[in-house]
């Protein structure tokens, strides 16, 4: 629908516009496959009795939103006041790159979601097995994804943008962490939401935005863009700290370690490797990196 607008000359609101009735029709099909589906109904009364107990359940979730929103977009906001725009436009070209990434793992917390309220209800120690799987398989990921990422940033950012970009790239570089840290949080996240300690959730989201902001406004004043992304990076550990402590405090002590080191040791064998593969195209360093990572985390256990 936004190509077609776009096409059509209707430039940036058409592609708004084409979003709002996309999402109307999405509604109308959602409604429609719920009348339809054997056993499933769209009762108003019983919308209405009970809408004040889910608005109050759901504002949680809302205060959650509204701080990860914030937090995902005040940097550029104070890019834009406290620096130039160019400095927005180099910010924004490493935070894409990484944020292609964070939506396909993203795809999996949603996954995670049901699956460990599930759990729950089922048993301790299941939901605990859950976590640490969850863990073990995001560090195991993650964790090289983000040590290619950051050795091949200069390729990356010219293949993606061009040479014009080269100050985005030790923004990418330390961006490339936050998909890593950000992942495994997010796990903590999930469990504290299927243990019905949502509340705890919006505490460390809110902390994390205020973190952001303040290191935000004192890194950016002295290093621009890098600041920026440096103060995401550390904001994110904090939050990734916060989350981990009420979890092992209100609920188990998560294994995290472990198959962090596992994961950092692979992945330093396969930076290293990748680092001196100056002279491959980057479509071959990438699986040659892979083969070296599953080696490397082989002999390591």
């Amino acid at each position: 629908t936004g190509v077609f607008m776009v096409l059509r000359g209707h430039g940036v609101l058409g592609i708004v516009e084409g979003i709002i009735v996309v999402r109307a029709l999405v509604t109308v099909i959602g409604f429609v496959a719920v009348a339809r589906h054997p056993g499933l109904s769209v009762d108003w009364r019983l919308m209405l009795r009970s809408c004040r107990g889910l608005a109050l359940a759901g504002l949680p979730f809302l205060f959650t939103t509204i701080a990860s929103a914030a937090f995902w977009s005040v940097n550029t906001l104070m890019l834009s006041k406290l620096s130039s725009v160019g400095n927005v436009g180099i910010y924004n070209a490493g935070s894409r790159i990484t944020d292609i990434l964070k939506t396909f793992l993203f795809s999996y917390q949603i996954a995670l979601l049901p699956m460990m309220s599930a759990s729950f209800l089922r048993s301790r120690k299941h939901f605990r097995q859950e976590c640490n799987s969850s863990i073990k398989y995001l560090a195991l990921l993650t964790v090289p994804m983000a040590t290619g990422v950051s050795v091949l940033a200069s390729r990356i950012v010219h293949l993606v943008f061009g040479h014009n970009f080269d100050a985005a790239v030790p923004v990418l570089q330390v961006l490339a962490w936050t998909v890593c840290i950000f992942s495994i949080s997010m796990v903590f996240a999930r469990v504290l939401v299927a243990s019905h300690n949502q509340i705890l959730d919006v505490y460390c989201n809110v902390a994390a935005l205020v973190v952001n902001v303040v290191l935000g406004w004192m890194l950016i004043h002295a290093h621009g863009p890098l600041g920026a992304a440096i103060a995401v990076l550390i904001s994110l550990a904090v939050f990734g700290a916060l989350e981990y402590y009420f979890v092992a405090r209100n609920l188990f002590r998560p294994e995290v370690f472990g198959p962090l080191w596992r994961a950092a040791f692979a992945s330093a064998v396969m930076g290293l490797v990748v680092f001196h593969l100056k002279g491959l195209p980057l479509m071959a360093v990438i699986p040659v990196g892979g083969v070296v990572y599953l080696t490397a985390l082989t002999c390591a256990g």
